[in-house]
Parts: C-alpha cells; structure tokens; sequence
C-alpha cells in the first residue's frame, strides 16, 4: 500500500514541477526555443533574478512614462491550483550599482485555462519613475502557482523615456 502511494505522490510531483510560463510581449530575455509547444525548457526558469538570464542590451523595449502597454504572457504548462488559485505578478524593477527599486504593477489570476492560453493585461509605466542614474528598467513576470514553493520567472529589459 504504501509503495502505491508513493508512487502516485512521485508522478504528482513530478507533474507539480513542471509549471511553465513565457513573456511574449515585451519579448522575454533569451530564447523562445519551441514555446508553442507544452513544457518548453525556454519556459522554465525558476532561478531569482530573472530565472537566471542575463541581460542584452540588443532586446530592449521602450516605454515611456505615464503610458499604457499591453503584457502577453503564456501559460506554457497548466499549473492551475483550484482550490488556492496562483497568479502572475508582474513588476518593475531598477537595479544600478548604488541602488535597487522595485514597483508591482499588477496581478493576473491563474485560471482554469489549458497549457498554451494567453494572458493579456496592459501595465501603466508610472511617470514618477527615476531615470537620473540609467533608464533601463526590468519588467518581471512572476507566477506563483501555490502548490510548490517555486516561482517560475521571466523578464523583459525596458529602456524607460520621458
């Protein structure tokens, strides 16, 4: 009985682990090596600081304070908690060498929706952001899907203008 049941737990976690998301717009940092397919390894990042990609400055997007942008983001592998339903948070973050700043800018509840839907939700750059020290800001897309204590990642670089 108890072989049973661990084995049963096994393929639950392992389905459990396996919770994958993308950022289509703004274009996430890195590939997006086979992201219509379920279970993408570009969909896959878990590791802070922007599931462990860096940056490159040839992928930025502009975005200009005090405007609305629409984020697109895809659920790559349903995750879906229906008893304690996640979310994809999404953030601005501004990181120098003497500072580090971070403004959430909203949520978007994890539904019932199959692998492969696309969440939709626009983002308002606030015009009091500080572009003295460099105007490359992070957009982080963080879902949190409350089954596992993991956070699936992904950013986008942003250049931010007046």
């Amino acid at each position: 009985m108890n072989e049973l049941f661990f084995l049963g737990l096994s393929v639950c976690l392992m389905t459990i682990c396996s919770a994958h998301m993308c950022l289509l717009n703004p274009r996430q940092r890195g590939s997006l090596s086979g992201y219509n397919k379920p279970a993408a390894a570009d969909c896959y990042l878990t590791t802070d600081e922007c599931g462990g990609r860096m940056r490159n400055p040839n992928n930025m997007a502009v975005f200009q304070r005090g405007m609305n942008y629409t984020v697109v983001l895809q659920k790559n592998l349903d995750h879906h908690n229906s008893t304690n339903p996640g979310s994809f948070d999404i953030s601005l973050h501004h990181k120098t060498d003497i500072s580090f700043y971070t403004r959430f800018l909203t949520s978007i509840p994890d539904t019932e929706e199959p692998s492969l839907t696309l969440y939709m939700t626009d983002i308002h750059i606030p015009h009091d952001l500080q572009l003295s020290e460099s105007p490359n800001y992070i957009l982080e897309v963080a879902y949190t899907t409350n089954t596992i204590p993991i956070v699936f990642r992904q950013c986008a670089d942003i250049v931010v203008i007046m």
